[in-house]
């Protein structure tokens, strides 16, 4: 899905099989619609290897200084649980020591997971900001979270 653009509204109608984890008494498609209605992002992103990589193949995601501010309108006609990305980065280069002709790249993005338990029609904001220094190490084998620095 693409990111809406501020002050754009996407609408999503999701049959009622998509919704995991909710009960469904009808069989009307569920209406979502999410309004970006502010956005605001400051960030200085990275993603750099260690010099063992091919050992111990990880990431690290450098999220300090991340800065974002958001204002979303929210209407939902029934209960839904479902993400929807708000901003995603451009493609980063991750150099990688002994892999000289191998472009590897990756890309960031940060998503608004709603889940609500009935209708609602809501206008809020919300505001992240990561210290400097921040960073997540990810293990690209077993893609979990190896450390984590805020």
């Amino acid at each position: 899905m693409s990111s809406p653009a501020a002050g754009q509204d996407a609408v999503l109608t999701l049959p009622p099989a998509s919704l995991a984890g909710f009960a469904s008494t009808t069989s009307a498609a569920l209406e979502l619609g999410v309004g970006l209605t502010q956005a605001a992002v400051a960030a200085d992103l990275g993603i750099s290897v260690g010099d063992k990589f091919l050992a111990e193949p990880t990431v690290a995601v450098s999220i300090g200084g991340l800065e974002a501010y958001f204002e979303v309108n929210l209407a939902a006609s029934a209960a839904v649980s479902e993400a929807v990305e708000l901003v995603a980065s451009e493609k980063l280069h991750i150099a990688v020591p002994g892999l000289v002709d191998v472009d590897i790249g990756a890309a960031l993005a940060l998503d608004l997971v709603i889940a609500a338990s009935a209708a609602v029609d809501v206008h809020a904001g919300f505001y992240v900001k990561f210290p400097a220094g921040a960073f997540v190490q990810i293990s690209l084998l077993t893609k979990e979270i190896v450390k984590v620095e805020m």
